[in-house]
């Protein structure tokens, strides 16, 4: 069953939710967006300034798991088969497996955005543009050790270590000026950020966008538990 709701409240904002109804829990590809509604841990990562801030469960593997069965009731089991030799074959001269990939995204994937007010980056070429500064990080649970081994044969990506991080950096200059992004890998973590300096704050950090007294707010009448959150600032609007 599926029910959805609109609701003025004294603000005059309107809440609107979406209801969908599985008592025998969840599977197909509902099983993809998540199991048991957990805290968004993300959140300590995120700066109490950030802009953007999205997190959201996700079961790739399960999704992967529902097109098989059909396609093995649909095509037969051969069919099926041969779906998952080709996954699994898709990749490797480049270091990894499209299957390992998939059944190893389970997990939440964190996206957090800052904007700089103070400050663009350029993007080269004939006719040069300037676009809004900004520090970025993508984290994606699950899928680390397998696209290490790519990362690490890649020619264009120079390898260091800081700790338990392995930390993967372009070796030619971005085409847009001011941004330095860095790929990273900690166990099954991966992780995509706008610069080092960037990935270090937000794994560092302590107290994070939960201090924010809007975010805060704004939580508190959701509850603290979910499969997917998404917070946009009014001053990232402002900014674009």
């Amino acid at each position: 069953a599926v029910g959805f709701s609109s609701v003025r409240e004294t603000d005059g904002n309107f809440r609107n939710r979406t209801f969908i109804y599985t008592p025998g829990g969840r599977h197909g590809i509902f099983a993809a967006f998540g199991g048991q509604p957990g805290r968004f841990v993300g959140s300590r990562m995120a700066p109490a300034d950030c802009d953007f801030y999205s997190e959201s469960e996700f079961d790739v593997g399960a999704l992967y798991d529902t097109v098989k069965s059909v396609v093995a009731r649909v095509s037969g089991r051969e069919a099926a088969d041969t779906l998952a030799s080709k996954l699994k074959g898709a990749g490797a001269q480049s270091g990894f497996s499209v299957l390992d990939v998939i059944e190893g995204m389970k997990g939440r994937m964190t996206i957090i955005l800052r904007m700089d007010p103070g400050s663009t980056y350029q993007v080269g070429g004939p006719r040069p543009v300037a676009i809004p500064a900004f520090s970025a990080l993508i984290r994606v649970e699950g899928i680390g050790s397998s696209v290490s081994g790519a990362l690490a044969r890649s020619g264009d990506l120079a390898q260091s270590k800081q700790g338990s991080l392995l930390l993967f950096t372009p070796r030619s200059a971005s085409p847009i000026a001011g941004l330095r992004p860095v790929l990273a890998v900690q166990g099954k973590m991966f992780y995509a950020a706008s610069s080092a300096e960037f990935l270090e704050e937000c794994l560092h950090r302590t107290e994070g966008i939960g201090t924010n007294p809007e975010f805060a707010a704004g939580l508190a009448a959701l509850g603290p538990d979910g499969n997917g959150l998404t917070w946009v600032s009014q001053r990232f609007f402002g900014r674009l």
